[in-house]
């Protein structure tokens, strides 16, 4: 458990609620500890990934206990609308992310309903956002973080509209990606894939899979030069799937398929003329392996690898060793990467 959810599970009200909503955490210890604590309470874990789900699972969650979806949207579990939310919110997170799922738990809750965020940094933002929200807010320091308390008293719905719509020309096109935050790369769309889309030819290609495709730049990219084409977009982040989908569809991608998985290679797909990365550069590389072995596993014979990264060498000896090939150019800070299934 994290000093973050530490600091949560500290603060948890010795009333009993009657419905508590939490999550965020990586393997849902915050809702196993609130069932554990609360054993007449309705407890749902929320979160956006999932892996952390899987995590959880793992861990021994129920899986009737679990919310994952985009937003903190409770439609899926009925009517009832909890009147405890605990998040926990650790240090260096996005800005704008916060806010708007602090906005998402003000609309959710009952009205008299109360809002519970933790924090091991510095709890002068956190409180000025839930007051901004909720009007009220009350801070709790220790030494290792703080809490913040607020209650809901409004009925007036507090949520704003945080997306913004990123531009990319391509291959004679003017596309329009919706973006929010959250999601890899908002409000606009990264140097590393528009790197990869200035230097990739995409000549022969009709059927493309986009590993890791937040919003869906490269996969609709591509796919939007290539006559009578289709794509499938996969993402462990279920808004960034939620995302990728309805940016297909927004620029007239009409075979597209949207998919969340935490494990690419794990997925059965038929196999694809082109596959489209650009992985995260944490977990030594280990996502990228990843990212390259499902590449391998998922293209048909000759089909072909596009991959986008700035550590460029410590990739191409990756992908060489998979694929017994791999040529680099560099465009800008980036390398971007191909290579051919023999």
């Amino acid at each position: 458990m994290r000093l973050v959810d530490e600091i949560l599970v500290v603060a948890w009200p010795k009333t009993p609620p009657r419905f508590v909503l939490t999550g965020l955490d990586g393997d849902g210890a915050l809702a196993r500890d609130a069932a554990a604590r609360y054993p007449d309470t309705r407890v749902v874990w929320f979160h956006f990934e999932v892996f952390a789900a899987d995590l959880a699972r793992s861990k021994g969650l129920d899986p009737g206990l679990m919310l994952v979806q985009p937003d903190i949207d409770l439609a899926s579990v009925g009517d009832e609308r909890p009147d405890l939310i605990a998040l926990p919110f650790p240090r260096g997170g996005e800005g704008l992310l916060v806010r708007e799922l602090i906005e998402e738990a003000h609309d959710a809750l009952v009205i008299g309903g109360r809002f519970l965020a933790a924090t091991d940094g510095d709890p002068a933002w956190l409180r000025k956002v839930a007051r901004d929200v909720f009007r009220n807010a009350e801070v709790s320091a220790s030494p290792i973080g703080a809490v913040v308390r607020a209650e809901r008293r409004r009925a007036d719905p507090s949520l704003k509209d945080h997306s913004h719509v990123a531009k990319l020309s391509f291959g004679g096109r003017d596309l329009a990606f919706r973006t929010r935050p959250g999601v890899f790369s908002y409000g606009h769309v990264d140097h590393g894939s528009k790197a990869l889309l200035s230097v990739a030819d995409f000549t022969g290609s009709r059927r493309f899979l986009d590993i890791g495709c937040g919003v869906g730049v490269l996969g609709i990219a591509a796919a939007s030069v290539a006559p009578q084409s289709s794509v499938v977009l996969v993402d462990s982040n279920v808004r960034a799937v939620a995302l990728a989908g309805e940016n297909a569809s927004r620029n007239g991608i009409t075979s597209a398929e949207a998919i969340s998985s935490a494990d690419p290679l794990s997925l059965a797909l038929a196999p694809f003329d082109c596959v489209l990365a650009n992985p995260p550069y944490f977990n030594s590389f280990k996502i990228a392996e990843r990212f390259i072995d499902a590449a391998f596993r998922h293209l048909a014979p000759h089909g072909r690898l596009w991959l986008v990264a700035k550590a460029a060498e410590e990739h191409v000896s990756r992908v060489r060793a998979r694929f017994g090939n791999a040529d680099v150019r560099m465009s800008g800070d980036y390398g971007v990467i191909s290579a051919v299934k023999q």
